[in-house]
């Protein structure tokens, strides 16, 4: 939603919603970062950290780890298995976004 229609419709909101948002929280308006390419990961991390994939670090969904010595997806999670199935696909999870083990990647 764009943050305009946050005013825009004010008088359409319960006060627990989105009314409760613009009394009580945070609303950074009229703002852009001006990421590229716009991939899934590098969208989502430029808007969460603020900054662009130059000073956050993701590049793309996929990157060469030095360490495991071979490409990794962005949200690959081998400790982890989908429920109901075998099948690959879902072993992910946002583990890779924890501080911890982004920083440690990059050691």
């Amino acid at each position: 939603m764009r943050w305009d229609y946050l005013y825009r419709y004010y008088n359409r909101y319960s006060n627990g919603g989105f009314k409760r948002m613009v009394n009580e929280g945070f609303s950074a308006e009229n703002t852009f970062i001006p990421y590229t390419p716009t991939y899934t990961a590098c969208g989502h991390s430029s808007i969460y950290t603020g900054s662009v994939p130059a000073i956050n670090g993701i590049i793309g969904n996929d990157w060469y780890d030095p360490q495991l010595k071979r490409s990794v997806y962005c949200a690959e999670d081998t400790t982890v298995k989908t429920v109901g199935s075998d099948t690959r696909a879902g072993l992910m999870s946002p583990k890779i976004y924890l501080p911890q083990p982004l920083l440690m990647s990059f050691a």
